[in-house]
């Protein structure tokens, strides 16, 4: 028997191979595997016995496709989930943190639920709260460091940013996520910092992968027109008199003393004509005057019958304000400023 290990199968080798162990790790992260953490966990603690899907199988091999077809999907299914958490972090987080609590709960559910515990785990439970608290470390800190490094301008301001500044600003948020999720992960589960190799590989990967997608979504907003500001609705403006507030018609004040007006002559308060009998005669004029003249005799009837009742109601009031002056003369007040017109 050789000691030698075991050749790879044609298939599998080359860039041909890579990409075959993308697919696989991919369709198995993405849909295999958080279903079959989902049964695990329903069998778990409802003693029912659903079957494990094994259709796709996960990879056998460590290689950079594997990497990248696991990071993807993970992202898949992140994707999915994160339709859930603004839900949830809208209830319990403020404006100011909720984007990062919302990251964090995606990361929990996702690490807590739709990630598979090991089969020789004596501890299930304590297993599945160490990976949701690796998932929420992870993308709180990946979330955190995105709104940090966006706020800062380094990478350009958010509406004129180019595919190469999302780039960077991404891919340094996603390694700085990964940074973390790997430390937390290895002293949760090993009881030991992380060494040098994981933590350059993992955030290699996760920049790389996010990077990629944040300039593919910009160079998809840049294509289809998304998250550009809105045209301002520019409409000629009517300044016109039917544009102008109508205001109410200005009424004199009755029956105030002579002494609060500019002038006791001409700017005097003017007191106004008693409607009602204005109206009457008005409306009398008009049944006895001919169908031709109508207009003219009952404008004529209501002018004459408003001077008349002006006339009589001035008289009255002036005599009414002279004994008011003669006990009230504020002289020591200065009311030169109004006009009563």
């Amino acid at each position: 028997m050789s000691d030698r290990p075991e050749a790879q199968p044609r298939e599998r080798q080359g860039w041909r191979g890579q990409a075959l162990d993308f697919a696989q790790a991919l369709g198995h992260r993405a849909l295999e595997s958080p279903i079959n953490a989902a049964t695990q966990l329903a069998n778990q603690y409802t003693g029912s016995h659903l079957p494990r899907l094994d259709i796709i199988g996960a990879p056998e091999r460590n290689s950079w496709g594997t990497m990248g077809g696991t990071f993807l999907g993970t992202l898949a299914s992140l994707a999915a989930v994160s339709r859930v958490s603004p839900t949830l972090a809208a209830r319990m987080a403020p404006g100011a943190a909720r984007d990062i609590i919302t990251a964090a709960i995606t990361g929990a559910i996702y690490g807590g639920i739709l990630t598979e515990t090991n089969p020789a785990e004596q501890n299930f439970g304590r297993d599945r709260l160490s990976t949701a608290a690796v998932g929420a470390i992870s993308l709180g800190t990946a979330s955190a460091a995105l709104g940090r490094l966006s706020r800062s301008g380094l990478f350009g301001a958010p509406e004129s940013r180019s595919a190469a500044e999302s780039f960077a600003l991404n891919g340094a948020a996603g390694a700085t996520g990964a940074l973390a999720g790997t430390e937390s992960a290895s002293i949760l589960w090993h009881g030991r910092p992380a060494t040098f190799r994981e933590l350059s590989q993992n955030m290699a990967i996760a920049g790389a992968a996010g990077g990629s997608f944040g300039a593919a979504g910009r160079v998809y907003q840049g294509v289809f027109g998304l998250g550009r500001p809105a045209a301002p609705d520019v409409r000629p403006v009517d300044t016109g008199p039917a544009s102008l507030p109508r205001l109410a018609t200005a009424e004199a004040p009755q029956n105030l003393p002579r002494t609060l007006a500019n002038s006791p002559g001409a700017n005097a308060p003017r007191p106004l004509p008693r409607t009602e009998e204005a109206a009457a005669v008005a409306s009398a004029a008009i049944e006895t005057t001919a169908p031709a003249e109508t207009s003219t005799a009952a404008q004529a009837a209501a002018e004459r019958e408003n001077t008349r009742v002006a006339t009589r109601d001035h008289e009255e009031k002036a005599s009414e304000n002279s004994d008011y002056d003669q006990e009230i003369a504020p002289s020591h007040l200065d009311f030169t400023a109004l006009d009563w017109g």
